[in-house]
């Protein structure tokens, strides 16, 4: 009965401490009861007042709720105590009252209240209660703290500050002013709370952060840090919790506040050196002088957490090196020999809490994409150097510089043909031939493609086929011709889309049926023929990096059959002035040939040392100035041989027809012909001229028995038919009745 008896001793103090409320059953009671004015009065009294709590009594544990008869036997038993002041119970009781009494009393209280970007202040809450907000992306801008020492006699107080963001650290406050801003549209970013005087002897303050991307940080007490820095990360809610010193703190008290890592680079740079260091995101380097970076070092500073950076370089002609850690080497000095590329990751926890972003400046391609942990950034087979680095490093779940084309390597181009009674033949890459040559075996399809590339865009192509004309394009390995149908393909065009074309220029060129290997085309144009129904026999394609050397000349890569031509580099030459020979035709048309592909021509040397019969069986006969012993002109075998003195590319056509001698004309090459002089009658043809161009089925011819090129007709010879001035117009028809086969062309 003893703890009871206690109990119920402790109830009387605590209704002792409400005295101020009015006592149920009495302060409302009208009627003319009397009223006891002393406990140990009437006891019924004494019980309507104890009923009069029951609500509230029936809040307390098991133990402390009485029975009717315990509780009336409580009440004489407190009468009988009341009434003697000798007995030792009463300064027991005495005792404990007054203990119970000033643990109450001096209990400190904490109320504090936020300003929220959006809502402004809100309501006041205490302690361990959440001022703020969490999951609506508010920032917390102002804090207001303040202690409740109503019921304390100790001395000291509450001081605190906030860190601002564009401001940093303010200084301290205390009760009940404000840290932070109000009105500026600043949110705080961090917290310090600290106790002062007696309060912080018997005291600790706890407060907890809940921050934009990191949600609640861990419990910093008594001035320490509870917040971030560096990140641009709002405070977003805050709790504080005022613990005496013998109180049970808070569990997770590990990582309250977080700065974020800072990072350097330098760059060594060809022609410059050691560059000086850049922060964060800067560029390392140069742009648009063609130096190349040919070092890097990498270093971090106020790091929170265990780890490291670690990188590497392509270095020309060595290849990937090993990592180095913060602030070694990657790359070589003095050895003048460019990096290429560069991969960068964080270690131990630095690479939990953050990635590294990073990008290169490369020659012939600029700024690639980003890359990240690790990842590759710079080229590889281009022989391109890195010319400057950025850098960053941004915390897990920020937002980040979107990820791009970082790295290239060098891609090749797969191609294959089909080609006539073989069949598909098997692929080749990068320039190696694809078809046949001197078998007159056409090319009927290709198919071309970049295998495992690792740039986007695609590689696409048509051909022009016989009888059909141009396709439509295809690409990445599909059928450009056709197969089966014994169709051959006479043209193609190639090219690239997307990145790839960026990048890459794609080559190609063609070997025709009678012309041979043409010339390079590239990146759509054309390559081929049209018009003289040619086959291609055989192709060749490969991918060039930009501002790489084209594998050939580029030119004649495409063929078009004229129907016309005139060509204006034949000069006239007469064989009557400035040298007079009137039986050295041969000599003045060759001349026409010869300068018509720049050579230089002595006349005089050439009539003194043409070839004459009897010593050369093909040669003249009969002397060029005055005829003496003439026979006839030298012959078209003859002649050939002699022109190869000056040019090469001279060739005895004898044979011809006239539509051979107008394929030659349109496709720019002259022809020197055996016809009639009007000085004799049409039954020798001992006269050479030079056919110069053909249109609307006429041939355009340069007859050197002129003095002058602007002479007339009939300002020759006596034979009227073929005295028609230096340079004339005949039918295709007229000239076939004079043309007898013997021709020579010049290339």
């Amino acid at each position: 009965m003893k703890s009871k008896k206690f109990n119920y001793v402790m109830l009387t103090v605590l209704l002792a401490n409400i005295a101020t409320y009015p006592v149920i059953g009495l302060a409302e009671n009208t009627s003319e009861e009397p009223k006891s004015e002393k406990i140990n009065g009437d006891t019924s009294t004494s019980s309507q007042v104890i009923n009069g709590q029951d609500n509230q009594l029936e809040s307390a544990t098991s133990d402390s709720i009485l029975t009717e008869s315990e509780m009336s036997t409580q009440t004489t038993s407190l009468d009988e105590t009341t009434a003697t002041t000798t007995t030792d119970t009463s300064e027991e009781n005495k005792e404990e009252i007054e203990k119970t009494r000033a643990v109450i009393n001096e209990k400190l209280g904490i109320k504090y209240e936020a300003h929220i970007q959006n809502l402004g202040w809100q309501k006041e809450v205490n302690n361990g209660e959440l001022a703020g907000t969490t999951g609506r992306n508010l920032a917390l801008e102002g804090l207001k703290i303040s202690l409740d020492k109503t019921n304390s006699d100790l001395s000291g107080g509450i001081e605190y500050r906030s860190h601002v963001r564009n401001i940093g650290w303010q200084n301290w406050t205390s009760e009940g002013q404000i840290a932070g801003t109000v009105g500026k549209a600043l949110p705080t970013e961090a917290y310090q709370i600290r106790l002062t005087g007696e309060i912080a002897e018997k005291y600790n303050i706890y407060y907890r952060v809940h921050t934009t991307n990191l949600g609640w940080l861990g419990w910093a007490k008594n001035g320490e840090m509870s917040g971030s820095e560096g990140f641009a990360y709002n405070v977003q809610a805050i709790e504080i919790k005022l613990l005496e010193k013998n109180e049970t703190p808070p569990t997770s008290t590990e990582t309250p506040y977080v700065k974020k890592t800072t990072l350097n680079y330098q760059a060594h740079v060809q022609d410059i050196g050691w560059q000086s260091n850049v922060s964060d995101g800067k560029i390392a380097g140069t742009t648009g002088r063609n130096k190349g970076v040919e070092g890097l070092k990498i270093n971090l500073s106020d790091a929170a957490e265990s780890g490291n950076i670690q990188y590497r370089a392509h270095v020309r002609n060595i290849g990937w090196q090993d990592w180095v850690t913060g602030g070694q080497l990657a790359g070589t000095v003095g050895k003048a020999l460019p990096t290429e590329a560069y991969e960068i990751k964080l270690t131990g926890e630095l690479a939990k809490n953050y990635d590294v972003y990073y990008r290169v400046h490369s020659s012939n391609v600029g700024w690639l994409g980003w890359a990240k942990n690790g990842q590759s950034a710079g080229t590889q087979g281009f022989a391109f150097k890195v010319e400057a680095i950025e850098v960053r490093l941004i915390p897990k779940y920020t937002s980040a510089p979107a990820l791009g084309n970082a790295f290239l390597k060098s891609e090749q181009v797969s191609y294959q043909t089909h080609v006539k009674n073989i069949g598909w033949q098997n692929a080749v890459t990068s320039g190696a031939v694809a078809g046949t040559t001197g078998r007159n075996l056409w090319v009927e399809g290709l198919k071309l493609s970049v295998p495992n590339q690792t740039i986007s865009g695609s590689i696409q192509y048509k051909s022009h086929i016989r009888n059909i004309g141009w396709q439509d394009w295809v690409e990445n390995g599909q059928l450009a011709g056709t197969v089966g149908r014994a169709l051959p393909t006479e043209a193609y065009q190639i090219r690239l889309t997307g990145e790839l074309s960026k990048i890459y220029d794609v080559y190609y060129r063609v070997h025709a049926q009678n012309f041979g290997w043409l010339g390079w085309a590239k990146n759509g144009q054309s390559a081929g023929t049209e018009g003289y129904a040619y086959h291609v026999e055989a192709i060749q394609v490969t991918l060039v990096p930009k501002g790489g050397s084209a594998p050939g000349k580029l030119g004649d890569s495409f063929r078009v059959k004229k129907t016309s031509n005139i060509i204006t580099s034949v000069p006239y030459v007469s064989q009557y002035a400035p040298i007079y020979a009137p039986w050295g035709c041969a000599v003045a048309s060759m001349t026409m040939l010869l300068r018509s592909k720049g050579v230089s021509v002595d006349m005089k040397y050439a009539l003194d040392n043409l070839p004459m019969y009897p010593a050369d069986k093909g040669g003249q006969k009969g002397d060029v100035y005055t005829g003496a012993g003439f026979g006839w002109v030298i012959t078209p075998q003859s002649l050939t041989q002699y022109m190869k003195k000056w040019y090469p590319n001279v060739y005895n056509i004898t044979g011809v027809t006239s539509n051979g001698i107008k394929n030659h004309i349109i496709d720019g090459n002259p022809v020197l012909f055996y016809g009639y002089t009007s000085h004799q009658k049409d039954t020798v043809r001992n006269h050479a001229k030079v056919v110069v161009g053909y249109k609307d089925n006429k041939f355009l011819v340069y007859d050197p028995l002129y003095y002058s090129e602007s002479a007339g007709p009939m300002s020759g010879g006596k034979h009227p038919k073929y005295d028609r001035g230096a340079k004339y117009w005949v039918t295709e028809k007229d000239f076939n009745e004079e043309f007898a086969g013997r021709a020579i062309v010049i290339k």
